[in-house]
């Protein structure tokens, strides 16, 4: 009987991702016999060395797929200098099922931030993904781009697994999505102040 797939639960990133340490043999196991149990899903695995010590974070599309390069003689001894030493170092895996590849992204670089493994050379600096923050409490509600979740009253959407290096483009994406117009702050006009209704804020649904 084939065993149902990993349940799938939606990511909490605003929140440390605690895993648990890990005491393993002392013989290297033999890793290549546990891919069967490893599914055809997207999600994000992590490689630990002797000690137990998470020494690479990576994302897939197919777990199963990716996975079985790393523990392939052939494909082994093709790969780079850095690649060999890392499969030489791995004494353990795991592996977290997500629902998409933009989830993926996001626990990829949530993990790799929080334990900056050796042989991830990438996303280990202290950029965020980008999020859209607006605060209902002011007259006319404005909406930012922050990088960082506060407890101070406002809404927050996000985060945006796309938003890259440039921050106009995501707010481009942003004003495109909720048929917004850049305004200026100190941009008042009398009969807008002096008007007794109340603007249109957010489409329904998708706030934090």
């Amino acid at each position: 009987m084939v065993p149902p797939p990993p349940a799938v639960l939606p990511i909490d990133l605003s929140h440390p991702l605690t895993l648990p340490p890990k005491v393993l043999p002392r013989e290297k196991p033999d890793l290549n016999g546990r891919l069967h149990d490893v599914p055809h899903q997207p999600g994000v695995y992590l490689m630990r060395d002797r000690l137990g010590k998470i020494i690479y974070v990576g994302k897939a599309k197919n777990l199963r797929k990716r996975l079985s390069h790393y523990f392939q003689p052939a494909r082994s001894r093709m790969a780079d200098l850095k690649t060999r030493s890392l499969i030489k170092s791995i004494w353990d895996f795991e592996f977290h099922v997500v629902r998409n590849e933009p989830e993926s992204l996001l626990l990829e670089s949530k993990l790799i931030k929080e334990y900056r493994p050796k042989y991830n050379i990438s996303l280990r600096d202290d950029k965020r993904f980008l999020l859209l923050k607006m605060h209902p409490a002011e007259p006319w509600p404005r909406f930012f781009l922050t990088r960082t979740r506060k407890d101070d009253g406002a809404r927050y959407f996000g985060p945006f697994a796309h938003s890259g290096s440039d921050p106009h483009a995501q707010g481009r994406w942003c004003a495109l999505l909720w048929s917004l117009r850049p305004q200026r702050k100190s941009a008042h006009h009398p009969a807008l102040d002096a008007a007794p209704v109340r603007p249109a804020l957010l489409p329904a649904g998708g706030a934090r």
